[in-house]
């Protein structure tokens, strides 16, 4: 509860606070998601060297870094003067 009320100094009320504490929470989920998309394009890499072949998976794993880009984004646009 006290970083709740420290939050709320700074964001101006308690409202405020509580949607910043969300977009904090769910910027450390995207940054979780993209350490495993990481070590799953640093998977595939060692594969492709090893075999000279890219596997399918590559495909589907840069979908998921693009969809996680987006959310990024969305949640960028949501912050106080954030991009849109």
């Amino acid at each position: 509860m006290p970083r709740l009320y420290e939050r709320a100094v700074h964001a101006g009320d308690v409202l405020a606070a509580a949607k910043v504490a969300r977009i904090h929470e769910e910027l450390y989920g995207v940054r979780r998601l993209l350490a495993s998309v990481s070590n799953n394009v640093n998977q595939l890499t060692r594969s492709s060297n090893a075999t000279g072949q890219i596997e399918g998976e590559l495909s589907a794993t840069l979908d998921l870094l693009r969809r996680t880009v987006d959310r990024l984004n969305g949640l960028l646009s949501r912050l106080p003067d954030g991009e849109s």
